[in-house]
């Protein structure tokens, strides 16, 4: 997960969004974005979706087999 919130908090930096503007985009209320954003709460795939989206960034879902390669050959899931 802080992979995906340092993407999210990068897009938002990249695109001078503020907190603020992202919780209206999202329909959340900023204090409880900032606990999302701050990894204080965790959310739901369906929040980081919408996030993401309102970002204008690519949302991916990957399962895995513990043990499987990764796309570059590097083993995932230790």
């Amino acid at each position: 997960m802080p992979d995906v919130l340092s993407a999210i908090r990068s897009a938002m930096a990249d695109q001078s969004v503020t907190q603020a503007e992202l919780a209206r985009r999202v329909n959340r209320t900023q204090p409880a974005l900032s606990r999302v954003l701050s990894g204080n709460r965790r959310p739901t795939f369906g929040l980081i979706q919408q996030i993401m989206v309102s970002l204008g960034l690519e949302v991916r879902r990957s399962v895995k087999r513990k043990g499987a390669s990764d796309d570059n050959g590097k083993e995932t899931g230790r």
